[in-house]
């Protein structure tokens, strides 16, 4: 899996270890997991200490407070104090941008421009160092090991953990893991539609009866984890 034995690795400090762990640990893709980790993180350092920080509140301002996914899942948080004082803001904005008429039909158009959600931008450099971290340390036997035997990474995850992976045979040996995890995945879901068939409706599931939430998982990452438009 390594194809450059002399290849010189930096030292094994926390970061290395984060990751190690939650491929080992997880139930589903162990990005998936430190992503949605990191963002609950986040959203309790905001709620505990940052909710009346000037810098904190000029960012939301400029973004118009965080995107939709980012927002429900702040609503979803026990300190609803700081929610209301942070969403406090918004409508005042919201007010304030009533005040002022832009031309005709140009009103969502202005609304909806503005700065990157800050939360998707944590996301996303926590995701770009969770990648990269993978990278530098596959085809490691410690990191390599615990790929091979955990859950199957999502699409974009493993997409992601490719782009930075530069040697061609340390990248073939990455695809080659993950495509065996995929491949797996969908001979269950082959066998799970098969058991819908009358002539074997009676037949027990086994260790398919799941692999449609997994096959969702795999293609969309965690629930938390957001594609593209605005998002991470």
């Amino acid at each position: 899996m390594n194809g450059d034995p002399d290849r010189i690795l930096p030292e094994k400090h926390l970061p290395y270890f984060e990751v190690l762990d939650a491929i080992r640990t997880a139930e589903s893709c162990g990005l998936c997991s430190l992503e949605e980790k990191g963002l609950r993180g986040y959203f309790d350092g905001l709620l505990s200490d940052r909710v009346l920080d000037g810098d904190t509140r000029q960012a939301l301002g400029r973004s118009r407070g965080y995107c939709h996914w980012h927002a429900h899942y702040l609503a979803e948080r026990p300190d609803t104090f700081g929610i209301a004082l942070l969403y406090g803001q918004q409508v005042g904005l919201l007010l304030d941008f009533l005040r002022r008429p832009p031309k005709p039909g140009r009103w969502v158009a202005e609304w909806t421009t503005h700065e990157a959600c800050p939360a998707c931008s944590f996301q996303r450099e926590g995701r770009d160092r969770h990648a990269q971290v993978l990278a530098t340390w596959w085809g490691e036997p410690e990191m390599s090991h615990a790929v091979k035997w955990a859950a199957p990474l999502c699409a974009l995850h493993a997409l992601s953990v490719l782009d930075r992976i530069d040697d061609p045979a340390r990248a073939a040996g990455f695809r080659s893991i993950q495509g065996d995890k995929w491949a797996a995945l969908a001979s269950e879901l082959d066998e799970f539609c098969a058991k819908q068939d009358h002539e074997r409706i009676a037949e027990a599931f086994g260790s398919e009866r799941d692999s449609w939430r997994r096959t969702v998982d795999v293609m969309v990452s965690g629930k938390w984890v957001v594609h593209g438009g605005g998002a991470p």
